[in-house]
């Protein structure tokens, strides 16, 4: 079980995995995030639907 869900280094060449760099998937992130937040010029103050946003 442990050869499918590679748990072991062998398993892990198997399954072709890659790690992947913190900085790079940091800096990956934070672009999706700037790109993806909808910018509003002016919401109503009142309405509480104005601070949610669909990701």
């Amino acid at each position: 079980m442990s050869d499918r869900l590679g748990l072991n280094p062998l398993a892990l060449m198997r399954l072709r995995a890659e790690v992947e760099h913190v900085d790079e998937v940091e800096n990956r992130g934070k672009r999706r995030r700037e790109t993806s937040v909808p910018q509003r010029k002016n919401p109503p103050k009142d309405d509480p639907r104005s601070s949610l946003y669909a990701v």
